[in-house]
């Protein structure tokens, strides 16, 4: 029922951005193609998103930062792919019966996807962490690494559309998504990390706020 909704309601916005992807491929395939897959693959799981909050974790200046990056990771996928993509249920564009986007997708030469489309789980994570990175980041050094989000988010908004793994409207509700995770994980962060000021003399709170790895510090000649 969701899923006809959507096919329905966004039927032409989606069809019009899919052509112009198919012309696009058309035009820089196979070339093309292997980039766009390249930016897909960079955005499995959330893979590197998740490294780098794991080693903001390790440093208390940044404890913050990483603990907001893997929030938003978490919360993410636990409502995307825990609940949302099961509930929605929309097939990928290529498995649309009576349209052209199987032909598109077949020009491509990519294996077929698991699971269901609705929304971008690539997109979701990808915003809603480098999102949490922009906006926690001590002393406004955040600032630095939004162009780099807007471009790369944007890359990959392209790239899913490209590669006929997602419809239009998947990424945009992937987007609005991964801004909520991201303000979500964020506010849950300063939550804790203000309840562990408040008992900072708790041996457990203690550890939280000024855990380092002192070895990683360069020594004092």
């Amino acid at each position: 029922m969701s899923a006809d909704w959507l096919n329905e309601t966004f039927r032409t916005f989606d069809y019009v951005l899919l052509e112009w992807c198919h012309e696009l491929a058309e035009l820089g395939h196979p070339i093309l193609t292997h980039i766009m897959h390249f930016i897909s693959f960079s955005g499995e799981y959330g893979a590197w998103l998740i490294a780098l909050g794991a080693i903001l974790m390790l440093f208390p200046k940044t404890r913050k930062t990483g603990v907001a990056i893997l929030g938003a990771i978490v919360i993410g996928a636990l409502f995307v792919k825990g609940f949302l993509k099961d509930y929605v249920a929309r097939p990928r564009p290529y498995e649309e019966v009576g349209m052209d986007y199987y032909a598109w997708w077949s020009i491509l030469e990519l294996k077929l996807d698991t699971g269901y489309a609705f929304p971008s789980g690539h997109v979701e994570t990808a915003i809603g962490g480098l999102m949490a990175l922009c906006i926690t980041l001590p002393d406004g050094k955040g600032k630095k690494f939004v162009p780099f989000t807007i471009i790369y988010t944007a890359l990959m908004c392209i790239c899913r559309v490209y590669m006929m793994e997602h419809y239009p409207s998947d990424v945009v509700a992937g987007l609005l998504i991964g801004v909520g995770c991201a303000y979500l994980s964020i506010a849950i962060t300063y939550w804790f990390f203000r309840l562990f000021e408040k008992y900072k003399d708790n041996v457990f709170c203690n550890f939280v706020l000024n855990f380092e790895l002192s070895w990683l510090k360069p020594r004092k000649k």
